[in-house]
């Protein structure tokens, strides 16, 4: 039987020989209060200044067809 140690070290070989890197990073925990609140909070702040700012919702739709166009552009260029 292999160990749980052993199978993680050949998972790791397996993923790095395909090229890939491990990383480790702290990310917020969505799970809290706090973070359902702040969400809320940008969320409101976001939707505001949608309303107060007219050239803002124009800029992010045109910005956001030229993401699209090169998504389609490069689809299937990341081989994951």
């Amino acid at each position: 039987m292999v160990s749980t140690a052993e199978r993680i070290a050949i998972y790791r070989s397996r993923m790095h020989d395909a090229g890939m890197r491990e990383i480790r990073i702290w990310v917020p925990d969505e799970r809290t209060e706090s973070f359902a609140r702040r969400a809320h909070n940008a969320s409101v702040v976001l939707a505001n200044a949608d309303q107060q700012d007219d050239g803002l919702r124009e800029f992010l739709l045109s910005n956001t067809d030229d993401l699209l166009k090169q998504l389609d552009a490069t689809e299937g260029a990341y081989q994951w």
